[in-house]
């Protein structure tokens, strides 16, 4: 049989992590193949009457580890609501979903962790908790997507103008949720991106929250897709802590 040749880091198809050969079992570790644990979730998902308008897949540890992010039908003009969920055949990345909502015209996400986050290390015995939590994160797909909706709402609302900018970006560096390539990328989207740049407004760049945080998910598109989920999360609380609009994102 010939060897598998590792895969790039970065976005990938959801065949190539399919055709990553899965370890063998032993006494305490089970893994979950990639297919098997996608074609779940997705019948889960149908099972709900909710339709998968895309989906896109990432990978990083020579294909070791698997994100796929599954966009789900909304009535929103912006936003169609997200459920995302990774695995790992290295066990670097427990089985892990979340739900959030992302953006139509960048696939930009949206995530936080809020208790519905459900984490499974890769144990023989722990494949129909697995199956029983993914059932409760699918049934949180909704009310997510309606914080989401609100804090977009909120972040319309709160002016930011290019000095703003650097210092909130120079924050997020700090706090080390971007790297130095990643607040390049924000400079650029400020003034270049085609969906969320900001206006020439009396001599200044004048933009606003939402605008701000999608040049910041696209840039964050840089991340490892093992800790994708983890800097958005941070991203988004930061800034919603920042703009007062904490209360949003915490609890159920």
């Amino acid at each position: 049989m010939p060897q598998h040749v590792p895969i790039k880091a970065g976005p990938t198809s959801r065949q190539a992590m399919f055709d990553v050969p899965v370890p063998t079992a032993t006494r305490t570790y089970g893994p979950i193949p990639n297919a098997d644990l996608y074609n779940f979730v997705v019948s889960r998902i149908k099972e709900q009457n909710l339709s998968i308008t895309n989906e896109s897949f990432g990978t990083d540890a020579g294909g070791q580890v698997m994100l796929c992010k599954l966009h789900i039908s909304s009535n929103d003009l912006e936003m169609d609501q997200m459920l995302a969920f990774w695995n790992s055949y290295n066990k670097t990345r427990a089985v892990t979903f979340t739900t959030g909502s992302v953006v139509r015209v960048c696939t930009n996400g949206m995530m936080w962790s809020d208790g519905d986050i459900q984490r499974h290390r890769h144990y023989r015995d722990r494949w129909q908790s697995i199956q029983d939590d993914l059932g409760k994160a699918i049934d949180k797909i909704e009310p997510k997507f309606k914080k989401c909706q609100a804090l977009r709402k909120e972040w319309k609302r709160v002016p930011i103008d290019y000095t703003n900018t650097g210092k909130l970006a120079g924050q997020l560096y700090f706090d080390n949720i971007i790297t130095p390539r990643m607040l390049s990328d924000i400079k650029k989207e400020t003034t270049e991106s085609e969906n969320f740049s900001y206006v020439n407004a009396d001599g200044e760049l004048r933009g606003n929250m939402w605008q701000f945080y999608n040049n910041c998910t696209q840039a964050l598109k840089r991340s490892r897709a093992s800790t994708y989920g983890e800097y958005n999360d941070r991203l988004t609380k930061r800034l919603a802590h920042v703009t007062g609009h904490a209360d949003i994102v915490m609890g159920d």
